[in-house]
């Protein structure tokens, strides 16, 4: 064979060998875990890979009150063969998200598959019971208990609904939509500029003032305020009446 066309050859098989069809090719018959056994060989039966995915996804669960956890798992290809194996092991990452992959994997003989599961918690929790508008407080009439899957929220339910009530959204929910705790904050109960009673508590002897507050504050804020007559400054905590506390 001529050199020039020799070389012609070999960079159409350089070209074949970086394409995205051959990557694939190998990538395939690497992962393939019918490699694991021989043909005729005793296999493990793809429902127990899925049954041993559901058992340790249930111990692994966290106990949650008033939860219900189920997984959904995908079986694997029944055209797949896995070499019987003795003794599965199943790891699963932390169950913090929707959607998790579990590994299940044989030492001997070697072999290994990965899972995907979708997992679901149905929890009684408090949603809108109509279109809720932001920075109003909210009262019991506006939320009603419902039983949703909780698992794809980007943040915790409010399961009780003393923890929402009196409380502001920091923007608008929809009617049936639950409520995250992220979205909910106290509301303002001393302003700035006001006039605010102020207990001065040593342990022994309490004493109340009056003094000018000097931002905005929620229950449970430590705020700036002033002496009006010293104009010395405190710092103190907000309390839910509308007033402050200081232990000395």
């Amino acid at each position: 064979m001529p050199s020039r066309l020799r070389a012609a050859k070999s960079a159409q098989i350089r070209r074949f060998c970086r394409s995205a069809a051959f990557l694939t090719a190998v990538a395939g018959l690497a992962a393939d875990p019918s490699l694991a056994g021989a043909a005729g060989s005793p296999s493990v039966d793809p429902q127990a890979i899925r049954a041993a995915v559901e058992e340790a996804i249930q111990q692994a669960a966290p106990p949650l009150p008033g939860t219900t956890l189920e997984a959904e798992v995908q079986t694997p290809d029944a055209n797949l063969h896995f070499a019987d194996c003795p003794d599965l092991k199943v790891s699963v990452p932390p169950l913090t998200s929707g959607r998790i992959t579990a590994k299940v994997a044989c030492a001997n003989p070697v072999w290994a598959v990965y899972v995907p599961v979708r997992l679901h918690r149905w929890q009684m929790v408090m949603v809108a019971a109509t279109m809720l508008p932001p920075n109003r407080p909210l009262t019991a009439s506006d939320l009603v208990a419902a039983r949703i899957d909780t698992a794809g929220l980007p943040g915790a339910p409010i399961a009780d609904s003393d923890a929402a009530v009196g409380k502001l959204l920091r923007t608008s929910v929809p009617a049936g939509a639950p409520l995250l705790a992220v979205q909910l904050e106290a509301p303002i109960v001393i302003h700035r500029d006001q006039r605010v009673v102020v207990t001065l508590d040593d342990g022994n002897v309490v004493v109340k003032t009056t003094a000018i507050a000097q931002q905005d504050g929620r229950a449970g804020d430590i705020i700036l305020l002033q002496n009006p007559t010293s104009k010395k400054t405190l710092r103190a905590a907000v309390t839910a009446d509308g007033e402050a506390e200081m232990r000395l």
